[in-house]
């Protein structure tokens, strides 16, 4: 019997859904590449802050960055990075405010949202993890609200210098919420923090008259 020279249904049915998940790809990839372009100079300049490598910005270039961030955010709403980004201009603004609490709860607010996105979508990071946690102490909500995020962190990022002064600013604040087991995790990470991010840990404790406590 003589084969058909044309296309089956099923070879039909694979180009259609080849060319589906290409068109997909370039989609996915062209919304993406077009994102961090509009965000590039923004997330850089976040990252300045950050760091402390640049001053503290002036409203109009805080309000400047975000808006470029949110544009970039409108496009790829699945980037936690731009999240994180937000959540930080958004803890530095309310330190701005501090003098105007309703302008700074609003702005910890807006932390809180972000910094809570950023960990949903990655979730075994542990900066949006601290972060959360920090935004929410300086919101002043109750104890049992923060500690989940203290535990993220501590089992994501432990070792991170960065996030060993977020779990120490925290943990020494509010020593006597925290309980005895995560008491002894924090001073343990002090105690074997590397020499280099080991002194910021102990001033830390001595501001809150916990460094005797420390090498025990």
């Amino acid at each position: 019997m003589k084969k058909s020279a044309g296309m089956s249904v099923f070879q039909r049915l694979v180009i259609a859904v080849v060319v589906t998940v290409s068109l997909a790809s370039l989609y996915f990839g062209l919304r993406a590449a077009w994102a961090d372009a509009m965000s590039m100079q923004a997330r850089w300049q976040t990252t300045q802050w950050q760091l402390g490598r640049e001053a503290i910005p002036k409203p109009l270039e805080w309000a400047k960055t975000r808006a470029e961030l949110l544009a970039a955010q409108r496009v790829t709403p699945d980037d936690p990075q731009l999240y994180e980004n937000l959540g930080y201009l958004s803890g530095m603004r309310a330190a701005d405010l501090r003098a105007i609490p309703e302008l700074e709860q609003a702005m910890l607010d807006d932390a809180i949202k972000y910094f809570g996105a950023a960990t949903s979508l990655r979730p075994m990071s542990p900066y949006p993890w601290a972060n959360l946690m920090l935004a929410r102490h300086l919101r002043k909500e109750l104890s049992g609200s923060i500690w989940p995020e203290f535990d993220r962190a501590y089992l994501y990022g432990k070792k991170e210098a960065g996030v060993q002064r977020i779990l120490a600013e925290v943990g020494f604040a509010r020593w006597d919420e925290m309980g005895s087991e995560r008491q002894g995790k924090l001073l343990a990470m002090v105690n074997g923090a590397y020499p280099h991010a080991k002194g910021s840990l102990v001033d830390i404790a001595r501001k809150y008259r916990k460094d005797t406590l420390l090498g025990q």
